[in-house]
């Protein structure tokens, strides 16, 4: 039974306003169809207090039951998430260690740069003429 039904079984009930008395009930009784109640309060039948403890003893269990899977899901994704944001973490810091580092520059580096620009110069000057 679910939250909905309970809703429903005490949107039935009904409020007992003509007791000669006007006191509340203190106690439950049981009534005969058409006897006047000795006191002021709710008339609950016996189908009522039946799907009221059926709701208790089943559907509270399974809902607490419900919501205990739910959260072990949730663990268990958050979890799952945890170790795929490890993981790219992990590729991440081996490319940026893998990336090329840059190199000093020996002497023949800078005579090889000077002398092309020498070349690629005069070669301009030449075509240029």
């Amino acid at each position: 039974m679910s939250i909905l039904a309970l809703v429903a079984v005490l949107a039935q009930l009904q409020v007992v306003s003509n007791a000669p008395t006007g006191e509340a009930c203190v106690k439950m009784t049981a009534l005969v169809a058409g006897q006047t109640a000795p006191c002021a309060g709710i008339l609950w039948s016996e189908d009522q207090t039946r799907a009221a403890v059926i709701c208790k003893d089943v559907s509270l269990p399974t809902l607490e039951a419900e919501l205990k899977l739910v959260r072990n899901i949730a663990d268990i994704r958050e979890r799952q998430h945890r170790v795929e944001v490890n993981s790219r973490n992990v590729v991440i810091k081996q490319m940026i260690d893998n990336w090329p580092k840059p190199v000093n520059a020996d002497a023949w580096q800078i005579v090889a740069s000077v002398l092309g620009g020498v070349i690629t110069g005069a070669a301009a000057a030449i075509f240029l003429m």
